[in-house]
Formats: structure tokens, sequence, C-alpha cells
């Protein structure tokens, strides 16, 4: 187990375990291994929300969990410009309608605060990462 902070899906239970690189930006996730199978928990920003996605995907991931960057309203009102709001058409609103036909996983968008209280339950320890500078870990019992 990675973390005892487990999300229903279905019948199954799975744990969270951040991405590296953090932010979702490179094609290469590193711990594609200790995602496959597990909920990804994902930063915003860098690049957009699909490629993120897209880029965690491949790992085999049951479903995405993307912690907003501050941007958001609580009430998810307004979350700046690249990534929209229910009042503009929703999330990803002004990505291709084609870019999303590929995901094929859940993805949630939460919250900074919401995403600190996450955080605040999983077993991360800070670690620089050759390229890529300080990254959130998750550790392993």
């Amino acid at each position: 187990m990675c973390t005892e902070l487990t999300l229903m899906l279905n019948i199954h239970t799975a744990d969270i375990v951040y991405s590296i690189p953090n932010f979702g930006e490179s094609r290469k996730i590193m711990n594609r291994h200790e995602l496959r199978d597990s909920i990804a928990l994902v930063d915003r920003g860098k690049v957009s929300l699909v490629e993120k996605v897209k880029n965690i995907q491949k790992t085999g991931t049951l479903a995405i969990i993307v912690v907003d960057d501050g941007q958001c309203s609580e009430a998810f009102q307004h979350c700046g410009r690249r990534v929209g709001s229910p009042s503009e058409g929703g999330f990803g609103a002004y990505d291709s309608a084609m870019l999303w036909r590929d995901v094929t996983v859940p993805v949630l968008l939460v919250t900074l605060s919401t995403g600190e209280k996450i955080r605040a339950m999983m077993k991360n320890k800070r670690i620089e990462v050759p390229l890529l500078g300080w990254q959130n870990v998750t550790q392993y019992q």
C-alpha cells in the first residue's frame, strides 16, 4: 500500500500516488509502475490539462486527480484563462474536443485547499530529482 488514503472506484479501492513529474509535463512519467492500478495525483500547471491527462493515462492509472494551483475559486466559478469554468462551457472548454476523445480514465479537478488536504493524508517526501527539481514523492510502507 502506498498510502492509507483510498478512493472508491466502482467496487475497487486504490492508493493515491503522486505522479513524477508532479506536473505531468513529461511524456515519460518516471514512476509509471507505481501509478499502474492506482489513482494519480498531479499538480495543475506547466502543460494543458489534456496533455497532462494523456501523459499519465498511459501508465495504466485508474483515475487522475488534478490539484488546482490556486486559480480556481472554492466554488469553481472561475479557474483562470486556460481551464475555463461551468459558465464558459466546463473545464477544458478551450481545448479541442478531439484532444479529449482518447481520454478513457476519470479526471477530477480539485481546489488547492482540497488538494492540500489530500496531500496531508498521504505519505509524501520532497526529493530533488535530476532535471526536474524538487518533487513530491509518495513513500511506501
